[in-house]
């Protein structure tokens, strides 16, 4: 999956952010922020309840991401919006902040600045939140987590070792690292008739007590790795094989199976 333009103009955004919220003189006057169309964000309070917060960005402000491979003086980014200033301007990340008129239409002047030459994005200055990740070293090679949404979830639960989860998918590994400790394992095996000695669940495809996976020589196994890669997201133990763990909670940015 092609990452989108802005995804990789973040890290040099993030970057920016920080340098910007790192400033003194930046941080002396409470915020004005407006609202910005899309979902609410769910966050846990200290009491365990649920509250969501809307969508916001501070107002009358753009963060501008500048091509560097163009000379500052040959490009005039502020013909826009008429009135709009430079606020700020971060050269080595190539981060420009600008202030607009009071009472601009942020997404509309974003458009507008995105046009100009020699701006590679221009956002609106979001307000981020809290998020409840895992602290997995490989999380950020899992793309498809934020793309889900799955913090979104976590936030509400990570689950509890009480629950039993029941896994419809191509079988588990289950000698995996990621998964030690956390199979199932039926107290009264063959309880059912139908299903003897059912230790770790049911083959439903051969009709038999073989939950793990068979790879087969020279075909495509993702098939196989599937139902372990879902068993490592809704029960995972260790951090340190690609599969969920631990829950931390980070400041981090957000956008807007079988």
């Amino acid at each position: 999956m092609a990452c989108p333009r802005w995804c990789r103009l973040l890290p040099a955004l993030l970057l920016g952010l920080a340098m910007v919220a790192a400033s003194p003189a930046w941080s002396q006057s409470p915020l004005r922020t407006v609202p910005l169309p899309g979902p609410a964000y769910p966050q846990v309070t200290a009491q365990g309840r649920i509250v969501y917060q809307p969508a916001q960005a501070v107002a009358d402000r753009l963060i501008l991401i500048m091509d560097r491979s163009i000379a500052p003086a040959a490009v005039n980014p502020l013909a826009a919006v008429p009135g709009a200033r430079v606020r700020r301007a971060l050269p080595r990340v190539g981060l420009t902040i600008v202030d607009l008129p009071p009472g601009t239409d942020l997404l509309q002047a974003a458009a507008r600045f995105n046009q100009q030459p020699g701006v590679l994005l221009a956002v609106p200055d979001t307000l981020v939140y809290p998020q409840v990740i895992p602290n997995d070293p490989k999380y950020p090679q899992q793309y498809h987590l934020p793309l889900c949404r799955a913090p979104e979830g976590w936030e509400a639960t990570t689950g509890s070792r009480s629950t039993v989860i029941a896994v419809i998918d191509s079988g588990v590994d289950l000698n995996h690292p990621d998964l030690a400790g956390k199979i199932w394992t039926n107290p009264n095996p063959g309880s059912d008739p139908r299903y003897p000695n059912d230790i770790h669940g049911w083959n439903f495809v051969e009709n038999n007590n073989n939950v793990q996976p068979v790879p087969k020589v020279g075909e495509d196994n993702s098939i196989v790795s599937h139902g372990t890669l879902a068993a490592g997201l809704a029960s995972p133990d260790h951090a340190d094989q690609g599969l969920l763990q631990q829950w931390q909670r980070h400041r981090v940015c957000r956008g807007g199976g079988h």
